[in-house]
């Protein structure tokens, strides 16, 4: 698939083409409209297709052909819930990644202080996680990166690596944020919809049914029923022989 500084740079020099054309030649209208439009569809599906890198490199799974795989949660943490999610994954000796919400930190810190020391991985999902983020300016995203960066650093005294974009979608303002920082960009490879379904059997048959070594879940830890979904999913896993393992390990 094309990428954005490529297909941008063909949509420049293909109207540059019809505007030469138009000193021999009458170009419709219409021309002009199919290949500016060509574009924003490619820049559409790239926005709203995380794992299509369209805008810049995003890990949404490992290459392995070891049934190996790592679970993730994020907008965290939640004061009712995360403590939950916790307990389940130290009884069952598992890693997550954790990527936090900058203003959920603030009166939860006992909660993410737990997170780090368990062994599990923070990763920042910005401070605000607004509806609007996208439309933000880059400088203000960043100020977001930034803030979200400090509070993690300051309760666990760790750099923060990972980051993963607010509703999985990227675009050339969230591009031109990212150049300041050395964030790895972590998407997924199969996403439960918890925060969109209520129905824990179709959540569960949704994370479940097309597992593969590699994949990288993602799940909520402010849905209220992620204690079912968890414990039947990590079921699963050791039922068919997976084995989940860190982000780290997985992406080793």
């Amino acid at each position: 698939m094309l990428k954005y500084k490529t297909s941008l740079l063909l949509l420049l020099v293909s109207v540059l083409i019809l505007n030469v054309l138009q000193f021999f030649v009458p170009i419709s209208f219409w021309v002009y409209l199919i290949v500016i439009s060509s574009y924003l569809v490619l820049a559409a599906y790239g926005s709203f297709r995380i794992e299509s890198n369209f805008y810049f490199p995003v890990i949404c799974s490992a290459k392995t052909e070891k049934k190996e795989i790592s679970i993730s949660f994020d907008d965290g943490p939640s004061p009712e819930i995360t403590s939950k999610v916790l307990d389940i994954l130290k009884t069952n000796e598992i890693n997550a990644t954790f990527f936090v919400i900058g203003k959920n930190i603030e009166g939860n810190e006992d909660i993410l202080e737990r997170i780090h020391k368990e062994g599990h991985i923070i990763g920042n999902h910005t401070y605000s996680h607004s509806y609007f983020f996208d439309l933000y300016a880059p400088k203000k995203m960043g100020l977001e990166f930034s803030k979200t960066n400090e509070i993690i650093e300051k309760i666990t005294n760790t750099e923060t690596r990972y980051f993963r974009p607010p509703y999985g979608v990227t675009n050339p303002l969230l591009r031109s944020a990212l150049m300041k920082f050395k964030f790895i960009v972590i998407g997924w490879s199969v996403r439960s919809l918890d925060g969109i379904k209520n129905n824990t059997s179709k959540i569960i048959k949704r994370v479940t049914s097309n597992l593969k070594p590699g994949d990288i879940v993602l799940f909520h830890d402010n849905y209220p029923e992620i204690e079912t979904v968890l414990n039947e999913f990590i079921t699963f896993t050791k039922n068919n022989g997976f084995k989940i393992v860190s982000l780290n390990n997985l992406l080793k």
